[in-house]
């Protein structure tokens, strides 16, 4: 028999308030359940046969696929629609690799992100975000803002363009770069003309890119460019090797952390339960905080892989050359993995059960993963000691995304 198609053009519809995204999420549910019974769903990006691909959904597929990268493969597309090949070459970096070149080239980015580096740089983050906390207190005596804009993107922002080494006065515009990239999908971003907007702006951060590494070769600095520039002098890295991965550690670094705070934020005002656990004992909670609020989040919803060969996958007969979509989103919500999933619960334990909002294990696992968790915890420990009344008030913008989980703007007051 068939499989029967599934029209996608939900998944991004149901995303603009806090109702629709509890329908997205009962429909994820469902097809879920539908996997249990009858294997993956076959999805249709906005019903059009040629842009068919089966749905992983569920915890344990979702972790088989990103195990096996020699089945199912990067290099032929990370994004549900395929690129132009030589765009998907040029923008690919890591997320478009597979082995033995993705070890090569992470293994030279990880310099930038083992446990000596990150302790530096947790050191770094604590500073900068008790900076930004102090100068959202003093901006706004009526003890309200825009909160997502103020603190929750900013803190990101600021840190991955002080590793890049991005200057200050560079930081506004390439947010909004990355706004314009990850956002291609809503209107407020590309203003009807989507393709356009999205390759301008990977091309602008690219030149960005090469002008700035550029001036490192010359004078080189403690930052990942450096770093970058000093593999790519050795011959490690081509061109198009280091303007991808700088746009990919800039892109990774601003755009999904910002969305996990703020997450955070409105969830434990929801919660007041989960609240008072925390802000009685950080030391106990917080961890479990840094996690949840990911799991639950998951900003980055999903990734596409295809598959190399004939393979079965949870019972589903999979013809080589078809694709195959992860859907970490609905994995992080497997009810046959996490107890009462759609509960925002920060006792959970994660050690025995790991989330896949960076990820699920294997090759691609987000290599900025500690950094991320470093921000979040550093967040919520300011937020505690210099605003412990911080509440969402109720306005919330969410962006209009298939891949992106996430907000533009979001009340609050304290």
């Amino acid at each position: 028999m068939a499989p029967k198609h599934f029209a996608d053009n939900w998944i991004a519809d149901w995303s603009q308030n806090d109702a629709d995204r509890i329908k997205r999420e009962q429909r994820f549910a469902h097809f879920r359940a539908h996997t249990h019974m009858h294997g993956l769903p076959k999805f249709s990006k906005l019903a059009k046969p040629d842009k068919q691909y089966w749905a992983a959904l569920t915890y344990k597929d979702v972790a088989e696929i990103s195990r096996n990268q020699e089945i199912f493969c990067a290099s032929e597309g990370y994004l549900i629609t395929d690129l132009p090949r030589d765009i998907f070459e040029y923008f690919g970096s890591l997320l478009a690799l597979d082995n033995p070149r993705h070890n090569e080239v992470r293994s030279i980015v990880q310099r930038a992100f083992g446990a000596s580096n990150v302790a530096k740089l947790t050191t770094m983050i604590e500073q900068v975000t008790a900076d930004i906390v102090d100068d959202v207190i003093e901006k706004h005596p009526e003890r309200k803002c825009d909160i997502h804009t103020e603190l929750s993107a900013r803190l990101p922002t600021e840190i991955t363009a002080i590793m890049m080494g991005v200057a200050d006065d560079d930081k506004k515009w390439m947010y909004d770069r990355v706004r314009e990239i990850t956002g291609n999908s809503d209107p407020e971003y590309h203003g009807g003309e989507r393709s356009d907007t999205f390759l301008n702006a990977c091309i602008a951060i690219t030149e960005y890119a090469h002008k700035l590494a550029a001036e490192r070769r010359v004078e080189p600095k403690d930052d990942v460019t450096s770093l970058l520039c000093n593999a790519k002098n050795g011959g490690v890295l081509e061109d198009k090797d280091f303007g991808s991965l700088f746009l990919l550690l800039i892109m990774g670094g601003i755009e999904t952390t910002q969305h996990v705070i703020s997450y955070g934020i409105k969830a434990f005002t929801e919660n007041p339960d989960q609240r008072e656990l925390l802000w009685n004992d950080f030391d106990k909670y917080w961890y479990g905080t840094v996690e949840e609020t990911a799991r639950m989040q998951s900003p980055a919803m999903h990734f596409r892989r295809t598959a190399t060969q004939d393979t079965i996958l949870n019972g589903t007969e999979i013809a080589k050359g078809e694709k195959v979509v992860a859907w970490y989103c609905s994995a992080n919500r497997d009810e046959t993995v996490f107890r009462n999933a759609q509960r925002f619960d920060i006792t959970r334990d994660f050690h025995e059960t790991p989330h896949f909002a960076y990820g699920a294990p294997g090759i691609h696992y987000c290599i900025g993963a500690p950094i991320a968790r470093a921000e979040i915890k550093s967040a919520f420990q300011n937020i505690i000691e210099k605003m412990p009344d911080l509440r969402f008030s109720g306005e919330i913008d969410y962006a209009y995304s298939k891949w992106g989980n996430g907000m533009k703007r979001m009340s609050a007051e304290w």
